[in-house]
């Protein structure tokens, strides 16, 4: 998401927008809090949850926000002076973001069914996948930290295999909308009745792969929908079975791009990726509690009702656990690899607060970033206006120092580059930093068509280090018109 790549409008990330712009209209008075936090939600992180997929891929995809990249083409800063190791300590900094418990529940230990169809000629790899998944060391990392209000937190978890004697139908429908035509949802709930599922226990999910043969439309509120393998690579979602919630998860084997999102990855492998992004968040967030006006997680999720956190839902297109940990178009990719299997990198609550790299199980070396001040994450900008905030790098070991440089998502998407960003007084479009380093940055707005589908504007102070390794932190830019009700 970072440079060169020309990305296609995700329609999840329009339902995400239709949630979150629905919330700030309720309008707030002040800089931390959008007011009726029980408003209508994002799709991705509340009413749902998509891995998207090929050029759709600002939000669930797969890497860290770590990636390494030969494409990111920045001044790497080798010339900076090294910190003494013995003085060293994390500078002070605005917090990485944290996310929220929903009060609803968590899958403490997860009892994850997995299910294919007659005829799928990657039956066994993705049961063979999902048997060993919960036994890797990643899922204690992506896991570790995330607890429920009694103090209960997830932990170990099993497996098992239900193989379908039948072939899916051409298409299916699903809804976020009580009430509304679902016919996946019939699926799964007929499926248990005639015994052919497992019945659901405490912490069931049911995780379904579809092969690309048949289509799964997402619908929500609001008229928004979006399809399989155009725009979602993955979700996961929950609705009631005999008046209790069930979880489960859905996976189409979508074909073509090579491993999707130019990761570099075969089709097999962008799946099973996408799978294992799915089976964490919904063990962070299983449950979906109606609301007025539509869904809100009952998990952990980002909390909307913060300005200061809205730029890296919008950046990353939804706020659960996986999704704040995108793939960085133009680099080379560091998804984690264990043993040979492709697995997705996770937001770690507890990584966050220590300063250290969000995204687990993270790469070894240095995490280091440039955080803007508050002033700085959200702001409001008249078209050919300038407006400078302060921000303070960071790392949480020494480092050779690293090179920032400015991003404009609405690029990034297609669109008209709408941001100028550069740093000092200068303008310079790029600067040499170092952990306890004061940067002021320069933002000057432009007209020109919105390619995202909210309003307003996403840009990335795009940190880059001497080995190719690049970290971002996403700031928000509006117009009045654009955003009347926002601060």
């Amino acid at each position: 998401m970072i440079l060169n790549v020309k990305m296609a409008l995700d329609p999840r990330l329009v339902l995400t927008v239709v949630g979150l712009v629905a919330a700030l209209q309720t309008a707030c008075t002040d800089d931390s809090a959008v007011a009726g936090s029980k408003t209508a939600s994002s799709a991705d992180g509340a009413s749902l949850d998509s891995t998207g997929f090929q050029g759709a891929d600002t939000s669930d995809a797969v890497a860290g926000a770590d990636s390494k990249g030969a494409d990111a083409a920045l001044d790497a800063g080798v010339d900076a002076e090294p910190i003494d190791t013995a003085d060293f300590e994390t500078a002070s900094h605005t917090a990485l973001p944290q996310l929220v418990f929903g009060g609803e529940a968590i899958l403490q230990h997860p009892h994850v069914v997995t299910v294919t169809f007659d005829g799928d000629p990657y039956r066994a790899q993705i049961e063979a996948y999902n048997s060993k998944l919960l036994n890797l060391q990643w899922w204690s990392a992506v896991t570790a930290g995330y607890c429920d209000a009694a103090g209960k937190c997830i932990e170990s978890g099993d497996s098992a295999v239900v193989h379908l004697a039948e072939k899916p139908a051409m298409s299916y429908t699903d809804s976020t909308v009580v009430g509304k035509a679902a016919t996946l949802q019939d699926f799964i709930k007929s499926h248990i009745d005639q015994q052919d599922l497992p019945a659901p226990a405490t912490d069931t999910l049911y995780v379904l792969y579809f092969p690309n043969t048949t289509k799964l439309t997402l619908s929500e509120g609001g008229g928004q929908s979006a399809q399989s393998c155009q725009a979602f690579g993955g979700y996961h979602h929950s609705m009631l079975y005999q008046g209790k919630p069930i979880a489960y998860a859905v996976v189409p084997e979508c074909s073509g791009g090579g491993g999707g999102q130019g990761s570099g990855l075969s089709k097999v492998e962008t799946f099973l990726f996408a799978g294992s992004h799915e089976i964490i968040e919904a063990a962070t967030d299983p449950y979906f509690v109606q609301v007025q006006g539509g869904e809100m997680p009952g998990g952990y999720n980002l909390n909307t009702t913060d300005y200061n956190v809205i730029p890296w839902m919008l950046a990353f297109g939804g706020g659960e656990t996986a999704d704040l940990c995108p793939y960085i178009p133009g680099t080379d990719l560091t998804y984690a690899d264990e043993n040979g299997q492709i697995v997705a990198r996770s937001w770690s609550n507890l990584a966050a607060k220590g300063s250290h790299n969000p995204c687990v199980p993270a790469p070894p070396g240095p995490y280091f970033n440039l955080a803007p001040e508050k002033k700085g994450t959200h702001f409001k900008l008249a078209v050919d206006d300038t407006y400078s905030f302060v921000a303070h790098a960071f790392s949480d070991i020494p480092t050779k120092g690293w090179s920032v440089q400015g991003a404009d998502l609405n690029s990034m998407y297609g669109g008209p580059a709408l941001l100028e960003i550069t740093f000092g007084d200068n303008n310079a479009q790029d600067a040499k930093i170092n952990n306890g380093d004061v940067l002021t940055v320069n933002v000057t707005r432009y007209d020109g068509n919105s390619a995202t589908g909210f309003p307003g504007v996403v840009g990335f102070l795009v940190s880059t280090g001497a080995d190719g390794s690049s970290h971002v932190w996403p700031f928000w830019t509006y117009t009045k018109s654009e955003c009347p009700y926002c601060p």
